[in-house]
């Protein structure tokens, strides 16, 4: 007998008498009477909820087919197909590489069918580029991307600025968003506008520009954004209020003015790193940070004194568990006598980004 669960249909009827089993590997259990009685006589929902905890835990993805797959137990037998094409929470994280060796039509057939069999479920969705070349394929799935644009709530896009646009549309669900390594700078005057999408808490931008200055900054808890200038941090951390966690990789800018705006106190801010491009001093950005809550702090060193560490965190008056300074050539001593409160101070001598080091 056919069943439907979570407002999926399915057109896989199990017939009495067929051979379920179509993994040979597996007959021999499936052939015990006993075994393939327990099994199959178990309720859809109660085999249903196993499926759901084969895959990696949401949103991570499983793989598009093989081990870990929602595709496998489709093969298994015709009970356990059924019972998967008609559970849409197994098919609502989706990873398509974009592969010029398997080509458009497949993979756009394989987008299609799994997001129909994910139903109405929440999606998390990561469009990746085996190569740049790949990159011509995205004005074919990005119309059907679109049409579930207002499902999305996890979605990862190595997509040029161009196949950015379907964003300004309805994503009430969307929570987090990463824009790929693959993203260029914008036309003149371009600019990437989200509309309504309430729900954003964490943003992943590998190259900030003018054309996210109009993001909803003001509702984050994580940030990282990527080659950006001093007065983009100063404007960011003057409206995201809300931040918790957040990351820049700064890079000089000879426009840059002497003064930074003042910063009102962040009361949430818990995690902050200052990462290197090309060595621009924080300095004067630290002097308009009053951080009263952080807890772990990374800089670079060629960027930041030690005299400016210092007033930072006393002017904070937070409780410092862990300091990193990456690129380091300082003594260890300097740091632990200018800033005794400082539970934890780690100091990386390469160029690793890592939170991983020997606490001194």
């Amino acid at each position: 007998m056919a069943f439907q669960r979570e407002g999926a249909s399915s057109s896989v009827v199990r017939q009495p008498g067929k051979k379920l089993c179509a993994d040979r590997e597996l007959e021999p259990f499936f052939n015990s009477s006993v075994s393939s009685s327990l099994v199959l006589r178990l309720p859809p929902e109660i085999t249903s909820e196993i499926f759901l905890h084969f895959l990696p835990t949401y949103p991570e993805f499983p793989p598009l087919s093989g081990i870990l797959s929602p595709v496998l137990l489709c093969q298994i037998c015709g009970h356990w197909r059924e019972i998967a094409l008609s559970t849409p929470r197994l098919w609502r994280a989706i990873k398509l590489p974009l592969d010029s060796h398997q080509g458009v039509l497949p993979l756009l057939d394989c987008l299609t069918a799994w997001l129909a069999r994910s139903g109405r479920s929440p999606l998390a969705l990561e469009i990746t580029a085996v190569s740049t070349s790949e990159l011509e394929f995205l004005p074919d799935f990005m119309p059907t991307i679109a049409l579930h644009r207002h499902r999305l709530d996890h979605l990862v896009l190595d997509v040029r600025f161009e196949h950015l646009s379907f964003l300004s549309g309805d994503m009430p669900l969307l929570r987090d968003l990463t824009i790929g390594s693959t993203y260029h700078a914008p036309p003149a005057g371009g600019s990437i506008l989200i509309d309504h999408a309430p729900a954003l808490r964490n943003l992943v931008v590998p190259v900030f520009d003018v054309a996210f200055r109009q993001l909803p900054f003001g509702q984050l808890i994580s940030l990282d954004a990527g080659y950006i200038y001093l007065t983009e941090c100063a404007e960011i951390l003057r409206e995201a209020k809300n931040l918790v966690d957040c990351r820049f990789t700064i890079q000089h800018d000879t426009f840059t003015p002497t003064s930074i705006p003042i910063i009102p106190a962040h009361q949430r801010l818990r995690h902050i790193a200052f990462r290197r491009v090309d060595g621009t001093h924080i300095d004067r950005l630290l002097a308009e940070l009053t951080l009263p809550v952080l807890s772990k702090l990374e800089v670079y060193e060629s960027g930041v004194s030690i005299a400016a560490l210092a007033a930072f965190i006393s002017r904070s008056q937070c409780t410092l568990e862990e300091l990193r300074i990456t690129y380091a050539r300082s003594e260890e001593e300097a740091y632990h006598q200018a800033l005794p409160s400082v539970s934890a101070i780690i100091l990386e001598r390469g160029a690793g980004y890592s939170f991983y080091g020997t606490t001194l």
